[in-house]
């Protein structure tokens, strides 16, 4: 079977959640790829002492009611190569709400097998 390269590879995914009762709080997302890896990368919202907010790169905010977070999910070195997508993606907000988790046909991304 086909390998990736030597290092891992690392995906950043922006996603807005928008909670207007009780306000984002964190999260997770899962990828899956082949061989039945599933890499996951977690966030949440940090409020600075001047009481602005963030999620992660690439942030986008306007409180804790609606964000934009950005999580990393690294997929390791020597991971199958082939089509990895988001499989799921857990969100509380600061009540501590988790809905039920569904599955999430999501963005997908190749990892060439770099001929080894």
């Amino acid at each position: 079977m086909c390998r990736n390269a030597d290092k891992p590879v690392t995906v950043v995914y922006d996603i807005e959640v928008v909670d207007p009762e009780s306000g984002f709080y964190k999260g997770e997302v899962t990828v899956a790829g082949p061989g039945g890896q599933t890499p996951s990368g977690k966030f949440k919202v940090v409020t600075a002492g001047d009481g602005t907010t963030s999620c992660g790169p690439n942030t986008g905010s306007w409180g804790i009611y609606d964000v934009i977070c950005g999580v990393s999910v690294t997929i390791p070195a020597g991971a199958a190569a082939g089509t990895w997508a988001v499989s799921r993606i857990r969100l509380t907000d600061h009540a501590g709400n988790t809905p039920q988790q569904c599955e999430f046909p999501g963005a997908q991304r190749t990892v060439a097998d770099h001929g080894h």
